[in-house]
């Protein structure tokens, strides 16, 4: 699954790091997605727009505002034992 949240956090969980946090607006979880036998999928266009319609005002993505964004993804052979990890994090600005 992948989430957004206000801030950038640095918490070891699972087989690694989640980097995204609340930051006093909160973390927003977007539906899961499957990324098939190559471990990839594509999210977008639309975060944007599709933000307004799941979340609550807080969560509705708006132009100028800054998100990160981050997958948590489950990893059965992770090199910890935790069976989940993160992808790492992006910082995104939103534009008109």
């Amino acid at each position: 699954l992948y989430y957004m949240g206000g801030a950038g956090v640095a918490l070891p969980l699972g087989d690694g790091i989640r980097c995204v946090g609340g930051g006093g607006i909160g973390v927003f979880r977007y539906g899961v997605q499957n990324s098939g036998p190559a471990g990839i999928f594509t999210a977008g266009p639309g975060i944007a727009s599709s933000s307004c319609s799941l979340f609550n005002p807080t969560g509705c993505i708006a132009p100028g505002d800054t998100w990160f964004l981050q997958a948590w993804y489950r990893d059965p052979a992770g090199p910890c034992g935790g069976g989940f990890n993160f992808s790492n994090a992006v910082r995104v600005q939103f534009e008109l």
